[in-house]
């Protein structure tokens, strides 16, 4: 086990660990892991990914300390991307697809988005599979979902205003880690 000085979040193609002072915690080798406010309530930032152990689809959720705060298998095939800015108002969201569907969950594992997708079967995922990209598309700091498939560019965006229009969570990202900012 290797032994690190200072807190940091180490990641590499296959495995993702969160380090604290004396000691590293692996929390069931996550992969694509990100950082992020996914649990707003508590202090820090917390640590997503997805692991194989058992199933595809698992996605644990790990805080600044290395403690495990729970994990939620939405999808046995569906893979984590995010985080999400969805609503503004400081909560990151995980996004989860696969041909079965597109929906965002909160920190606690719970489903808080579904996207409206009639493209999603399994025939439409074998050769070449549909393009996905979250970004700022209105100017509001909020992220919308672009998503390309068979020629054609369809951009989710949310439902409503922003919670408070006059402060809207606008995260800086650089490579998993993501920076608390508000606009």
């Amino acid at each position: 086990m290797r032994r690190f000085s200072s807190a940091r979040v180490e990641s590499t193609w296959s495995t993702a660990a969160v380090a604290v002072p004396g000691r590293t915690i692996d929390a069931a080798t996550p992969r694509a892991a990100r950082s992020d406010f996914f649990r707003p309530e508590l202090p820090g930032l917390e640590l997503a990914g997805r692991n194989r152990w058992g199933s595809m689809g698992i996605v644990p959720f790990v805080n600044g300390r290395g403690s495990l705060l729970g994990r939620m298998h939405p999808d046995p095939i569906g893979h984590p991307g995010g985080p999400v800015n969805w609503t503004g108002d400081g909560q990151e969201l995980v996004f989860i697809g696969s041909y079965r569907g597109l929906s965002l969950y909160d920190g606690h594992g719970r489903k808080v988005v579904e996207l409206p997708a009639a493209w999603c079967n399994e025939d439409n995922f074998k050769g070449a599979p549909p393009n996905l990209a979250f970004a700022d598309v209105l100017g509001d700091s909020r992220e919308e979902l672009i998503h390309s498939f068979g020629g054609v560019v369809t951009v989710y965006t949310q439902d409503r205003p922003p919670f408070d229009p006059g402060r809207i969570y606008a995260p800086r990202r650089r490579g998993i880690l993501s920076r608390p900012h508000w606009a």
